[in-house]
């Protein structure tokens, strides 16, 4: 309202002199019977309502009313006034009475007739200077009424001497008596002038200079403007270089970008409210390419940079770092290339660098330890070198740090302790080495710790379940951790990832994993733990109340003891088990269909004893099963023909019999089946060759199969590797072989097989190692064998052949 609107401070400053000893003469405020339509109509009926209009005595006071309304009726009546609804956008006083746009005054100084706005010409620097000053002063007087507005009621400017002539700006003083405050101002004079004293009241003063500043703005609207025309026509040309650098624009995003659109409206550009300058270019995922032109550092007032998901490339400008404003700087998934600007640094405001998956190459900047506002740094994916800049501990906002995938090395600086904000600390896939920081271990908001793929090496700390209580993701894989894990991560109650694969961790698992409802990772392959006793797989148990189980992997260690029927009750939403490469003994649970989301389990190469469920059948969402190397006995299972999503299957080196089930044919998504080393028994079922997609392997080998091999191989078009060495196959060697042109091996060796090399395995111009060893095969040896170039490894011993032997690249 002070701003707005001086008639009503006025209005009421006067009335709030007589609030400690009204009388009659002064109007009483009362809610009013009905309501007013105007402002005129509520001052009519409140002058009525008063006590005024009862008493005659002060009929002069109230008869204005009366008069002038009557006499503006009578002025219309007799049509020498017009009376027309002036809407709100078209009220030309608001420019005295309100705040506005910059379009509402554009708009107010053409109704009256002012000079448009758009036609201001700035003809010199100088003149520029002049009308910014005058917009000062403006802005000055408006702070200073709003400064004279604030004082009290009976607050009196004393102009004690006054001159035209002075040029120099006044200077004041505030006098405090007691509760009542003053406020003095003084223009000095060079001559003596007669001391004269005039008194009024501030908020008269205050409208005065007010409604001045408000026509100076209104003489001189340059002086708003200026500044922003020109800083408007600065962006527009920055943009249009920017464009003349985009080669590639399938989408047309820039299209727009020309003199028949408004500045504001082109595609991915928005400006601010007020000044109408750039404040945001996004461009990402617009498939565009090309390099970024360093006009970018003209666009002064820019706080949001988006352009990931594109193509471009070059240097990132260095001219960037002139923008004070930016506090985000999104470059992600592009081809910039070169060093990383280290005036990158100037940008004070930067809260978030994302520079991931690039081709940057140097060191990173030692100077962004200065950007104390950055919160994200990440510049992974990149082929960044050197070592982690020990400023970087001085990013007290710092909560994302990633620098994985790159070509950094060297220890992480003890500095890093001092990140206590730190949320996100990824550091996985570099050259890192040594003992991690025993500080960093004690960063309470640290969440996700990853160091996966380095050369990091010690123990980890005995508490660290406590030092860490919101750490949710721990991937530690891949390096050269010892000891044992610490039983403190039983409290670690928000762990949801927890991989510490390919270390050297030893021992036994005592973490209680009960507390950790959210788990749905948890992968410790690749170790040495267990000791190869009964309990090493009592922790399991404690896995039972991990609803969100995703994925379990304890794969080569060295874990013992019987394998729990627990294992059935683990959450319905696992997906991958893995316990092979141990020594764990007792069978296959029957449970086990109880998780019925499995896609993958492993039990290969443990001690393991008894049949195969046929209940495997149901679990329909199996596509990888491994059993191999335990002394499992009976058959295969007829119900694995249900497993209609299964692409490799393992069951060698067991001691399981009987034939090979045909209902393998509803497999079509077969790609691996080794079945070799056991003691299955009659031919192999034809309906086998049906699966098309059996293209990785198929190993037979060292079993008691007969009969002759099924022609229908030739379907097997895609199929790299075929060994069915070993077994009692006879007959001559299928003629179809030639068909699968991706062999890469073959294994016929040790059969019954007889007759001539078929001339059509010319074909195998892919065939790297074939063995035809130990069967009953007669003839010339082919001399298309020297030919095939890839052929390395020839085996043709034991056998009738007849002629030269051949030497070629064998």
């Amino acid at each position: 309202m002070v701003c707005t609107r001086p008639d009503i401070p006025h209005a009421v400053g006067v009335m709030t002199r007589f609030l400690s000893n009204p009388r009659k003469v002064h109007w009483k405020s009362k809610l009013q019977k009905c309501v007013a339509l105007s402002t005129i109509e509520a001052g009519y009926i409140t002058a009525i309502e008063t006590d005024l209009s009862k008493n005659v005595m002060y009929h002069a006071i109230i008869k204005y009313i009366n008069v002038r309304y009557h006499w503006l009726c009578l002025v219309i009546e007799e049509q020498q006034m017009l009376l027309k609804k002036v809407y709100t956008d078209e009220n030309v006083a608001d420019m005295l009475t309100k705040i506005f746009s910059k379009k509402k005054l554009k708009l107010c100084s053409n109704l009256i007739g002012m000079s448009s706005l758009a036609k201001v010409q700035h003809s010199n620097s100088k003149k520029d200077e002049e009308e910014e000053l005058l917009f000062f002063f403006c802005f000055t007087m408006s702070s200073l009424i709003i400064i004279l507005l604030g004082y009290g009621n009976k607050s009196l400017v004393c102009f004690s001497s006054w001159s035209v002539n002075s040029a120099k700006f006044f200077d004041y003083k505030l006098m405090g008596r007691g509760k009542k405050k003053s406020l003095r101002v003084s223009f000095s004079c060079p001559t003596k002038m007669a001391s004269e004293s005039l008194s009024s009241p501030i908020s008269s003063v205050a409208t005065v200079l007010w409604c001045a500043g408000l026509l100076l703005v209104g003489l001189f609207p340059t002086a708003i403007t200026g500044i922003t025309i020109k800083g408007h026509e600065r962006d527009r040309e920055a943009l249009l270089a920017i464009k003349s650098q985009i080669n590639h624009d399938p989408l047309g995003v820039t299209s727009s970008w020309n003199d028949t659109v408004a500045l504001c409206q082109w595609k991915g550009i928005t400006c601010g409210r007020r000044h109408q300058r750039i404040t945001k270019l996004d461009l990402s995922q617009q498939r565009l390419r090309g390099t970024l032109s360093p006009y970018v550092g003209n666009l002064s007032f820019l706080r949001f940079i988006n352009l990931q998901g594109n193509n471009f490339y070059g240097v990132i400008p260095p001219e960037i770092g002139r923008l004070s404003r930016v506090e985000s700087l999104i470059l992600k998934n592009n081809s910039f290339g070169g060093t990383i600007p280290a005036n990158l640094t100037h940008c004070s405001n930067l809260i978030q660098f994302i520079a991931t998956q690039n081709n940057l190459v140097g060191n990173i900047p030692a100077e962004f330890g200065n950007l104390l506002k950055l919160e994200k740094l990440k510049i992974d994916i990149n082929s960044l070198t050197g070592q982690l800049p020990v400023s970087l501990g001085n990013l007290s906002s710092l909560q994302l740090l990633h620098v994985g995938s790159n070509s950094l090395q060297g220890r992480i600086p003890e500095t890093f302790g001092q990140l206590k904000r730190l949320v996100n600390l990824t550091l996985d896939e570099n050259n890192f080495f040594g003992l991690v920081p025993s500080s960093i271990y004690n960063i309470s908001s640290l969440e996700i710790f990853s160091l996966v793929i380095n050369r990091f090496h010690g123990s980890l700390p005995d508490d660290i379940g406590f030092t860490l209580p919101k750490v949710q993701q721990i991937y530690f894989g891949i390096n050269s951790f010892s000891g044992t894990l610490p039983e403190s991560l039983s409290n670690a109650s928000m762990l949801e990832i927890f991989d510490v694969s390919r270390n050297h961790f030893s021992g036994k698992v005592s973490i209680n994993f009960q507390n950790a409802k959210n788990l749905s990772w948890l992968n410790m392959e690749s170790n040495n733990l267990g000791s190869g006793a009964a309990g090493d797989l009592d922790f399991l148990t404690t896995l039972t109340n991990c609803r969100r189980l995703q994925a379990f992997s304890i794969t080569n260690n060295q874990f013992g003891g019987l394998l729990p029927n627990s294992i059935a009750n683990l959450s319905r939403t696992i997906r991958v088990l893995y316990l092979g490469v141990n020594q764990i003994t007792g069978t296959i649970p029957l449970g086990i269909t109880n998780l019925t989301n499995l896609m993958g389990i492993g039990l290969e190469y443990n001690q393991l004893t008894g049949i195969i469920p046929d209940s495997l059948g149901k679990l329909k969402n199996l596509q990888s099963v491994a059993f191999g190397g335990n002394a499992l006995t009976g058959r295969i299972p007829i119900s694995v023909g249900n497993l209609s999503l299964l692409n490799a299957i393992s069951l060698e080196d067991n001691l399981l019999e009987g034939s090979i089930p045909a209902g393998f044919e509803k497999c079509q998504n077969l790609m691996l089946m080794i079945l070799k080393s056991n003691s299955l028994t009659g031919p192999v079922p034809k309906e086998i060759f049906n699966i098309v997609t059996l293209s990785v392997d198929l190993d037979l080998s060292n079993n008691l199969l007969t009969g002759s091999f099924p022609s229908e191989i030739g379907n097997l078009k895609t199929l790299v590797e075929l060994d069915i060495s070993g077994n009692k196959f006879s007959g001559l060697i299928p003629a179809t072989l030639s068909s699968c042109t991706s062999l890469d091996a073959l294994y016929l060796g040790k059969n019954h097989f007889y007759g001539s090399i078929p001339s059509s395995l010319r074909s195998l111009r892919s065939i790297a190692k074939l063995d035809l060893s130990n069967n009953n095969l007669s003839g010339q040896i082919p001399e298309y064998l020297e030919k095939l170039s890839f052929l390395k490894y020839l085996n043709l011993s034991n056998n009738h052949f007849e002629g030269q032997a051949l030497w070629g690249n064998c």
